[in-house]
Formats: C-alpha cells, structure tokens, sequence
C-alpha cells in the first residue's frame, strides 16, 4: 500500500546527516529511473500526530547536515514485506533547508 502524507506546516530536524543507501554488496542503490538513492533521518517538530524519526530516501544528496531543519516535499509512505519480515519505507520527492525562522527555503548569504 502507498499512501501520501501531508508535510506542509511541519518542520523537521535532521537527526542523522544524510548518507548513500547501500545495498546488501555494499554499492549505492538506484531506484527505477537510474537515479543514486540518499537517506536520511528526521524528526518532526511539534507535529501532535508523528512524533517518531523518519528515515527518508530521495534520488538527489540533500546539501543539509545534522542539527538542520528541513522541509519534506511529497512524502510517500509504502509498505513492504520480504521473507516473513515486513514495515514501512518512506520516499519524498525533494528534502530541503528551511532559514533559521523556519518561514520558507534558506536564503543564499549576500556577498
């Protein structure tokens, strides 16, 4: 089952810096469309619904570190189930920086 979550009016925190997802050989993943695939965790901010770390898969490295605070674009939720062990997984299209006030994408510093 897929289903669609809604992440507009939440921040999140990255709590686990963003890293290649590996496969069991030890080589980056690829989704479908050939597109390297990344991880990383979050936790949602005062979201009274999720309040549990999210580790999330995008096809593009997100340029954010640990400590930072994120918007999460399309999130899909997904079930899976292999040999008898069974969860969900979490894909979004796009995670990105928020500014430090949280009210929209970081700004570039001006030179």
């Amino acid at each position: 089952m897929r289903m669609r979550l809604r992440t507009e009016g939440t921040k999140y925190v990255v709590v686990v810096a963003p890293s290649a997802k590996l496969d069991q050989s030890g080589n980056q993943r690829v989704d479908k469309s050939g597109a390297m695939l990344w991880q990383l965790t979050v936790v949602p901010i005062g979201d009274e619904f999720m309040r549990e770390a999210l580790t999330i898969v995008v096809d593009a490295e997100p340029k954010v570190s640990a400590g930072s605070f994120v918007e999460v674009h399309d999130l899909v939720a997904t079930t899976w189930e292999i040999e008898g062990r069974s969860g969900v997984s979490f894909r979004a299209q796009r995670v990105a920086p928020v500014s430090a006030s949280g009210s929209g994408p970081a700004k570039a510093p001006a030179a």
